[in-house]
């Protein structure tokens, strides 16, 4: 994974707490189209998947 290689990641799965709790991404590459790379792979928009995540 490109997080464990000092890399930001494409597509935004890898999450972690802020300091708060909050769920939020580690580093992504272009991060104003990483919704576009997200739908082009059928994957829901970031700020939905860290809303799923933060409900488990």
């Amino acid at each position: 994974m490109a997080i464990h290689a000092g890399q930001p990641q494409i597509y935004g799965t890898q999450l972690r707490r802020d300091p708060g709790g909050r769920l939020t991404a580690y580093p992504i590459a272009s991060p104003d189209t990483v919704d576009q790379r997200r739908a082009a792979l059928g994957l829901r928009p970031l700020a939905d998947y860290i809303a799923a995540v933060q409900q488990r």
